[in-house]
């Protein structure tokens, strides 16, 4: 009003409290006028300044009983109830010039609110409590020149939640913080103009998990992180034009695992990658529309091998190759209508030629097919 003072705070004590130290003085005047006799104003500024030996409490009479005014004031009571008849509801009030203000509050019975305008110049912002009965919020509205943002504070009895708005110019995003009993998140969308994505966070006691949208145009996908505690894994979903696939990452501490499925539309497979400790593999399924086949890399430590079934529709084949230490062979056995057979090729030792493999006639292991006995072909004894 003069210009004295650039910030003000108003208090409004808590009804039959007084505030921080001058407490225990008024304890001391209760005990002694509890025993006086007062009859004026004059006797009860007497208790007040006999009440202790070294004077802590000094009094001053703001007026008498007939009327002479002894300290001038002005009725702030009433100076305030004109302005607002609910000014008191509040215990605080604080007045800056450096940051100016509006509050509005409503007494609405169904639904009373304040409403909180701040002008100050560098972040102005409003801020809106609802006081609902069914669903009590907070909305932060700030209009920060580098990063508008609005918050919204949701303290709903069965699903509060934070809900962060930013209007970032180069990244806007919305994060929202669900703080449900039974499964808590948080996701955050950001809408960034080369990579938009939804990040879902759960925080599941059970399988708690997080989830990565990416919506790149190039190559949009989807990887789910599970934290369970079992089988722990990662799943990776990808959308590339040219070639969608699928990525399975299992993290299960008796067999660990990852399976590749690729849609290439050329050549379709399956493959998946065991790491087992005994007996590690991989596996490769390969749904080629020509040529579909199965080829089961195995790295036992006592028998590696590699066996390729082909479905080819001309002439299906399996094929077994062992690297077993002692006695690696190959076992090709081919179903072709025409001529079925089965051919296996052993490795021997020789003194004086070396090693060379032994191919044996199908006679040697297996009785004739249909009835037709099955020889190899001449010259073909020993290769």
């Amino acid at each position: 009003m003069h210009k004295l003072h650039h910030s003000l705070d108003l208090h409004f004590l808590i009804t039959v409290h007084t505030k921080f130290a001058p407490y225990w003085c008024f304890g001391l005047i209760e005990q002694l006028f509890r025993k006086t006799r007062v009859n004026t104003l004059s006797e009860i500024a007497g208790v007040v300044k006999d009440i202790t030996v070294t004077g802590v409490n000094s009094p001053q009479l703001v007026g008498l009983e007939d009327g002479t005014v002894l300290v001038e004031s002005y009725d702030w009571q009433q100076h305030l109830m004109k302005q607002d008849q609910h000014f008191s509801y509040f215990l605080f009030y604080s007045f800056d010039a450096l940051e100016p203000s509006v509050v509005v509050y409503s007494f609405d019975a169904l639904e009373p609110s304040v409403v909180v305008y701040s002008f100050d110049a560098l972040e102005p912002s409003v801020v809106v409590y609802s006081f609902d009965a069914l669903e009590p919020s907070v909305v932060v509205y700030s209009f920060d020149a580098l990063e508008p943002s609005v918050v919204v504070y949701s303290f709903d009895a069965l699903e509060p939640s934070v809900v962060v708005y930013s209007f970032d110019a180069l990244e806007p995003s919305v994060v929202v913080y669900s703080f449900d009993a039974l499964e808590p998140s948080v996701v955050v969308y950001s809408f960034d103009a080369l990579e938009p994505s939804v990040v879902v966070y759960s925080f599941d006691a059970l399988e708690p998990s997080v989830v990565v949208y990416s919506f790149d145009a190039l190559e949009p996908s989807v990887v789910v992180y599970s934290f369970d505690a079992l089988e722990p894994s990662v799943v990776v979903y990808s959308f590339d034009a040219l070639e969608p696939s699928v990525v399975v990452y299992s993290f299960d501490a008796l067999e660990p695992s990852v399976v590749v499925y690729s849609f290439d539309a050329l050549e379709p497979s399956v493959v998946v990658y065991s790491f087992d400790a005994l007996e590690p593999s991989v596996v490769v399924y390969s749904f080629d529309a020509l040529e579909p086949s199965v080829v089961v890399y195995s790295f036992d430590g006592l028998e590696p091998s590699v066996v390729v079934y082909s479905f080819d529709a001309l002439e299906p084949s399996v094929v077994v190759y062992s690297f077993d230490a002692l006695e690696p062979s190959v076992v090709v056995y081919s179903f072709d209508a025409l001529e079925p057979s089965v051919v296996v090729v052993t490795k021997e030792r020789s003194d004086s030629v070396g090693t060379r493999f032994q191919l044996l006639h199908n006679t040697d292991i297996l009785p004739p097919i249909d009835g037709l006995p099955v020889q190899a072909p001449p010259g073909l004894d020993t290769v």
